[in-house]
């Protein structure tokens, strides 16, 4: 029997049959694309002017002149998604094909930084610690330029994922200016665009994004002042005790070990401690609005909290930012 061909979603272009491929898994295009027509279906479902009101009565967010579809794009900065049944919008795009292209390059970062990080490596490049400092950032420079130009590859041969800096959240502005003013004081020439290429990737992917605020909104500037490897250290406790699954705590630890190794170099401290005062602490953490979205999802303990003791403070509504997040 003759299988039917089908083609792209919205294209006239025939869609390679699955039969044909090594991997024959769900396509994650595709599923994302199922929970993008889930989120229409519970936006759909909503009864309007119910006593949570409707997308433009938020007085905080309130920009009639830029709304488009149920997303405000204000002069001050940032993207506002709002749902209809809640009192708050949910800050960042919502761009199923934009998440895949960051999936790849913070993917390869990873891979890359697990391999910096093994321990035949680090005693393998041990060496270059005795390498004068312009030898070495030249080094560090060479690295991370081969991963911006496969961030910029991705960027341009892909779905276009670098967003313009004001469209980026507050906290994650408040960060970009904080790695910017670092990485230009230990010498290298890409900090501007390291810097923003490591806040596409990671301010537009929800995971990161609620978990980075919970744990900033525990940062103490003073303590990272004092002693940065140390208030490092204890951060990435906090996180190990509220992260429910144990795949993101090594990736977080991971992403650690370098930076507490590069602490120990003066210069390296130096710079940092300059790129925290840059920082105005009081724009970093989650903001009301943050607050109200996580409190009720239930694969990481916010506010050192259990889902159970939050759920017990926060009864559930109709449903919860968990039913349509990706």
């Amino acid at each position: 029997m003759a299988k039917t061909i089908q083609n792209l979603p919205g294209t006239l272009i025939p869609q390679v049959s699955k039969e044909l491929f090594k991997n024959r898994g769900g396509d994650s295009v595709f599923e994302q694309t199922k929970l993008r027509r889930k989120l229409t279906k519970i936006i759909a479902d909503t009864e309007l002017g119910d006593d949570r009101g409707d997308i433009c009565t938020d007085p905080t967010h309130k920009h009639p002149r830029e709304w488009h579809h149920g997303v405000s794009y204000p002069e001050s900065g940032g993207v506002f998604v709002y749902h209809l049944s809640f009192p708050y919008p949910e800050k960042g795009t919502k761009d199923d094909t934009m998440m895949m292209s960051i999936q790849f390059v913070k993917r390869v970062l990873i891979n890359w930084l697990k391999f910096l990080s093994y321990k035949w490596t680090l005693l393998a490049f041990s060496l270059i610690i005795f390498f004068p400092w312009k030898y070495k950032i030249k080094i560090v420079e060479r690295f991370i330029t081969s991963w911006l130009n496969y961030a910029g590859l991705v960027d341009n041969q892909g779905r276009h994922y670098i967003l313009e800096k004001r469209y980026y959240s507050l906290e994650g502005r408040e960060l970009m200016k904080g790695m910017e003013v670092f990485f230009t004081e230990i010498g290298l020439s890409v900090a501007d665009q390291l810097s923003w290429t490591i806040t596409a990737i990671v301010d537009n992917d929800s995971a990161y994004y609620y978990r980075r605020g919970d744990i900033m909104s525990e940062a103490s500037k003073e303590n990272f002042l004092k002693n940065p490897s140390k208030e490092l250290s204890r951060l990435l406790q906090i996180f190990a005790e509220r992260e429910s699954r144990p795949h993101m705590v090594e990736k977080f630890k991971t992403l650690a070990l370098p930076i507490k190794l590069a602490l120990l170099h003066p210069r390296v401290k130096k710079a940092f401690k300059k790129s925290i005062e840059s920082m105005d602490f009081n724009n970093l953490g989650l903001d009301e609005a943050d607050q109200y979205h996580v409190r009720t999802m239930s694969d990481y303990n916010f506010f050192g909290m259990t889902h159970t003791e939050r759920i017990n403070k926060w009864p559930l509504e109709q449903h919860t930012l968990s039913e349509i997040i990706w």
